[in-house]
């Protein structure tokens, strides 16, 4: 895609861990890339001695007199470096650079710290374009900074292939990630208790023995998360945190209500109707577009499944190769990306 203005990105992921939570900040740099955007990445990036420093130093005014008038910067929230947090105070000066943040997590809401959210929305309200994950996450930012604009990623880009799976319906669902964060798998022996016909499969890192009580729970492995699509089993993906079965309590189940998880993405490559709550981030797009289901609670999965015709199952997994085909292809940030330069030429 030829973007209307100049782009550079901020380069913080290109050697993050993909294990731990790195892959969509990693993607969204190589969509950038492969769209001719140029990256700014400061040298010696784990090195602190002296004259590490001194060449960084030298590297942010070469960037900072370097960037042509009339570009734009994409940075994601949260940045790291020191330097970068830098660069983008000192370009303030340079009103002819506009910063776009691509908010990819709020850390204060995640973890519950009140603190740390003050300061991330003071550092939002510095800045005027946003690309956010939904409609949700916008309404949230212009709650304490009317003036941001904003673009809706709706979903992460996930750039590996689709899964060959053929999915029929059953009851078994699949639920992918961070295993030791959600705390309500450890609950699943009691969700299991009353929905007897349900199956879980468990992909991801740091499983406990409480979350494998129940003989209906199985536990799948980690897995390098490219090849995941084409080994997930299952019928349906689930997208829960937090620690409860009844709603998904705590900060991460509060967290859900303004982000898109990473793992819809996933599962929409895997051709995985999803269940997610009915008033996370990503209800009404699930909603809207047939590709899996909402509930209030862990406890009318089972009945939901029951009631759920084949065809109208079938249909949902229909509905999710068009979305696997944006995803896997980078579209998603790339029409993100474009609606908020449109912003910007317009405003400027």
């Amino acid at each position: 895609m030829e973007f209307s203005k100049k782009v550079y990105y901020i380069s913080e992921h290109t050697d993050q861990e993909i294990f731990h939570g790195g892959i969509g900040p990693m993607d969204i740099e190589k969509i950038l890339k492969r769209n001719n955007a140029i990256a700014i990445r400061f040298p010696y990036h784990f090195d602190f001695s002296i004259k590490a420093k001194v060449m960084r130093a030298v590297y942010l005014i070469k960037i900072f007199l370097g960037i042509e008038a009339g570009s734009v910067i994409v940075f994601q929230h949260p940045l790291y470096a020191r330097m970068n947090k830098l660069l983008l105070q000192i370009l303030r000066l340079r009103k002819t650079v506009v910063p776009i943040c691509l908010i990819a997590d709020i850390d204060g809401i995640k973890d519950g710290n009140e603190f740390l959210l003050q300061k991330e929305m003071n550092w939002f309200r510095q800045f005027n374009y946003f690309i956010v994950h939904n409609p949700n996450m916008s309404a949230w930012l212009h709650s304490f900074h009317p003036p941001a604009h904003c673009s809706f990623l709706q979903c992460f880009d996930f750039l590996a292939k689709g899964g060959q799976h053929q999915r029929k319906k059953s009851r078994t669902i699949v639920f992918a990630g961070n295993l030791q964060k959600s705390r309500f798998l450890e609950k699943l022996h009691i969700w299991l208790e009353r929905n007897t016909s349900l199956h879980i499969q468990l992909y991801g890192q740091d499983h406990t023995k409480a979350m494998l009580i129940s003989k209906n729970v199985l536990y799948k492995g980690l897995h390098y998360p490219y090849s995941l699509p084409d080994i997930v089993e299952g019928s349906f993906g689930l997208i829960w945190d937090g620690d409860g079965l009844e709603h998904p309590s705590g900060s991460l189940g509060n967290y859900m209500q303004y982000i898109s998880h990473h793992k819809l993405s996933l599962y929409m490559i895997c051709n995985l109707p999803v269940i997610v709550h009915e008033k996370s981030g990503s209800a009404e797009w699930v909603k809207k577009y047939n590709i899996g289901f909402t509930v209030n609670s862990l406890f009318e999965v089972e009945d939901r499944i029951n009631r759920l015709h084949e065809n109208e199952y079938n249909s949902m997994v229909q509905n999710t190769h068009e979305f696997a085909k944006q995803i896997t292809s980078g579209s998603n940030l790339e029409r993100a990306l474009a609606e908020i330069l449109l912003k910007i030429r317009r405003e400027n």
